[in-house]
């Protein structure tokens, strides 16, 4: 039997009616949220997978938590590669008040909808999450319509990600969780009289203009070295927005001493200790990649016994 022709699910004012109850409901029982799109700085597009991303950007906007008895997903396990956290919740957030507050500024990062991979901040309860589904058929067509954005968050695994939002609280996560020993290099003083001091953040300017900040978090000196001082940085951050890789030829300047000095040769994970010739670098890829070879004698044709055995 065909259904009444006194009732029509496509009135547009019942829409609108349904619409703004979610908008006032979520108004009165939601919470304030930060939105914040990815910003892809380098691709690899062999692998499809963003090598470098930043954050410039944070939206407010007022979210509904659905997941009302607390955290979902699989929690805290212990796996092969150590502890990991694997909170989830699921958010909602009116479609209208989305295009208003995020969509129709947002254009250079996502034209019309939340994209898996961008962030949310919730300041009530002190956590970065990270969107791994946009459901965007729920609730199912009720009224012909789709008023709203449901979300799935995991609590986001800092990866090195640039944090750029103006907002104190989401910015601090990249001093927090940053490598300490992401950046290593040899320098010289300009004035080895005056020398840096471990601990201290000082200034970077790079011969194209660009101008960082940086942290020390390692300092020492290296005598069989030809430039014989050696430096890690971590937390670095630009002025223009943009990352800068580390470089020789960058200048160091101390942000309380009038000590300088200019990076003259800089190393990656791969050089390993062999590269300072220094056993006290906390960096130790090489020396582990000579142990595990000692785990597997892949010289054996029989792991498993000889082939003499009857």
């Amino acid at each position: 039997m065909p259904r009444s022709v006194y009732f029509n699910q496509r009135v547009k004012s019942e829409q609108a009616l349904f619409e703004d109850l979610i908008v006032e409901s979520i108004k009165v029982y939601g919470f304030d949220m930060f939105y914040l799109p990815r910003n892809i700085v380098s691709q690899d597009m062999l692998l499809n997978e963003d090598t470098e991303t930043r954050f410039d950007a944070a939206f407010n906007i007022e979210m509904y938590i659905e997941s009302v008895e607390g955290y979902e997903g699989d929690g805290v396990l212990m796996s092969k590669f150590g502890l990991e956290i694997r909170n989830q919740l699921k958010i909602a957030v009116s479609r209208r008040r989305w295009e208003q507050s995020i969509g129709r500024w947002n254009k250079g990062f996502n034209n019309y909808r939340p994209s898996e991979g961008d962030l949310v901040y919730i300041p009530d309860i002190k956590g970065l999450f990270e969107i791994k589904l946009v459901d965007l058929e729920s609730p199912f067509h009720q009224l012909n319509n789709l008023p709203v954005y449901k979300m799935t968050l995991q609590l986001f695994e800092y990866r090195g990600e640039d944090l750029n939002t103006g907002i104190k609280q989401i910015d601090a996560v990249q001093n927090q969780m940053s490598t300490e020993a992401s950046y290593r290099g040899t320098f010289t003083y300009a004035d080895a009289s005056i020398k840096f001091n471990l601990n201290e953040y000082v200034t970077l300017l790079y011969q194209s203009g660009a101008t960082g900040r940086a942290k020390i978090t390692d300092l020492k000196y290296v005598q069989a070295q030809t430039y014989p001082y050696y430096i890690q940085l971590s937390n670095l951050s630009f002025t223009d927005g943009t990352i800068h890789p580390l470089a020789s030829s960058v200048v160091i300047s101390s942000e309380i001493t009038a000590a300088t000095g200019t990076l003259m040769q800089v190393y990656t994970l791969t050089d390993g200790d062999a590269a300072l010739s220094d056993s006290n670098v906390s960096i130790q890829n090489n020396p582990i990649e000579r142990l595990a070879t000692e785990f597997i004698d892949f010289t054996a044709v029989n792991p498993f016994g000889s082939t003499d055995d009857v």
